[in-house]
Formats: C-alpha cells, sequence, structure tokens
C-alpha cells in the first residue's frame, strides 16, 4: 500500500504517460523514424524528472491540498513531509544523472534548466495565472528538447520549433484545465489560477483557446512534414471532438467530479496528439 502511495505522489499513470509519450515522440520525430536503443536515456530521464517534479508539486501545496485534496499521500499523513520532499529529490537527480549517460552534452544542460524551471513553477508562478500556465508549457518544452537533442542538436530547426510550440499549447492545455479540479482549494489559499481569476465559464473560454492553438500546429506539423492521411485525419476528428467536450465540463465545473472528467479528456487528447504525429511518421515512410 505504501508503495502505492509513492506512485500517487509521482502522479502515476498520468505524468508516466505523458513524459513517455512527448519523449518518445519528440525522439522519432528528429530521428524520421528509427529506433534505436539509446532512445531509453531520454526516455527515462523524462519519466523520473516529470515523477520529481509532480512529487515536488505535492510537497508545496501540501497547506493547499488540506483544504481540497485531502486523500492526497502527504495531507493524508500517509507520507510524511520529509519523506516526500526526499522522494521528490531522489527522482530529480536520478533523472539528471541519466542524461549524463549521452553522449550529447546538451541533454544534462537541458535536463538542468527543467529542473529549474520545474522549481520555480512549484515555488513560485503556479499560482500567478497565465505566468504559471507559460512557466508549465516551458517546462514541457524542455522534456521534448530532450527527446530531440539526442538525435539532433540543431534545436532551432524550423521543424522543431513548430513541434515545441504545439507542446507548449499541448501542456499549458492540460496544466489550466488541472487548475480547474482544484480551483475551490485554491481560491482558499490564495492561488490566482485561471479559473479563480476569471471564473469558470471564461476560463473555461481561455482553456479552448489553448486547446485550439495546440490543435492547430498539430495540424501544421502533420501538413508540413507530408504526414496526413485517412488515420491522422480520423484522429484529428475526434481530437476536436475531445475538445469541445472537455469545454462542456469545465464550464460546470462547480462540481470536482467534471473537472476531473475534463482532465482526464486532456490527457487523452494529449495522447491522441502524439499518437497522430507517430502514425504520420510510419505511414509516410
Amino acid at each position: 500500500m505504501l508503495a502505492k502511495k509513492y506512485l500517487q505522489l509521482a502522479r502515476f499513470p498520468e505524468a508516466f504517460l505523458f513524459s513517455f509519450f512527448s519523449v518518445a515522440t519528440s525522439y522519432l520525430f528528429a530521428s524520421n523514424g528509427a529506433l534505436h536503443l539509446d532512445i531509453l536515456i531520454p526516455v527515462s530521464a523524462g519519466i523520473f524528472g516529470t515523477a520529481g517534479m509532480c512529487a515536488l508539486n505535492d510537497y508545496y501545496d501540501f497547506e493547499a491540498d488540506k483544504l481540497g485534496a485531502k486523500n492526497r499521500p502527504l495531507p493524508s499523513g500517509a507520507i510524511s513531509l520529509k519523506d516526500g520532499l526526499s522522494f521528490a529529490i531522489i527522482l530529480t537527480i536520478t533523472g539528471m544523472m541519466i542524461t549524463g549517460l549521452s553522449d550529447k552534452i546538451l541533454l544534462p544542460v537541458i535536463g538542468g534548466f527543467a529542473v529549474i524551471t520545474g522549481m520555480l513553477y512549484n515555488w513560485k508562478t503556479k499560482g500567478l495565472g497565465l505566468w504559471g500556465t507559460i512557466n508549465f508549457g516551458l517546462i514541457m518544452i524542455m522534456l521534448v528538447m530532450i527527446g530531440v537533442a539526442q538525435i539532433d542538436t540543431n534545436l532551432l530547426n524550423s521543424k522543431y520549433i513548430l513541434l515545441f510550440c504545439f507542446v507548449f499549447f499541448t501542456a499549458a492545455g492540460n496544466q489550466s484545465t488541472a487548475n480547474f479540479y482544484d480551483f475551490k482549494s485554491d481560491k482558499i489559499y490564495g492561488y490566482s489560477t485561471i479559473p479563480n481569476i476569471y471564473g469558470l465559464n471564461i476560463g473555461a473560454i481561455i482553456v479552448l483557446g489553448i486547446r485550439i492553438a495546440g490543435f492547430i500546429l498539430l495540424v501544421l506539423i502533420l501538413f508540413n512534414n507530408n504526414m496526413l492521411n485517412v488515420i491522422n485525419s480520423i484522429l484529428l476528428l475526434i481530437i476536436v471532438l475531445l475538445i469541445l467536450i472537455s469545454h462542456h465540463f469545465l464550464s460546470i465545473a462547480h462540481e470536482t467530479r467534471n473537472a476531473a472528467i475534463a482532465f482526464k479528456i486532456s490527457i487523452a487528447i494529449t495522447l491522441l496528439s502524439f499518437c497522430a504525429i507517430v502514425f504520420g511518421i510510419y505511414i509516410k515512410n
């Protein structure tokens, strides 16, 4: 049972799936579908680093979670604050050590910046509305940069810039959606998140705009790289439908259950988006 609580602290399986798919997709995108054993370096580093930042997030959110998420491992007392912090540090250091296994010096450099921006998010910006959303998007850009850099260190290549922008808006959509789940306790604790600043209806419209921007960038990636096909066209239609359903549940997120549904849909949108890119790579080849 204790092991299950630690997995919950590391946001398993959501954080695992997001980091795995984002890093693996960026690696395959840079390698044009070529799969080598060295993919394990950026993927493993991304998984451990993401899990570490998630655990650190719960450490910083301890007081707020006591109001709105009492069943989380730390506020419930299942894991002590000291052990939770130690767990976060161990995961983060492990992720950084894995980047050092790469023959590309750029990987640990990017990993270091990812840790710094992650700590900045947890310590300061996550309760600052759009600034927190922007900060989270930058963290995820660095995550996919690790995957690209294992193959190609020319990160300023135009095709990568488009990928980074897509990941930014996708991650921003996820983060801002998650804020709706905690908006009541966040408001009591003083966090200025998107739903608390603008209200549920306008906040849901802002998230919808972020989602649409990410979707447009996904279409551009597929179109510019000749990766549009029948399978991807179907996936794009499903993604559009899920974006609209997610928007509906966010607009009525005064019930926690609706916010939870919207967040799960948000994860599904993200995974399907990465799948569209992977399918496009292999069908094109």
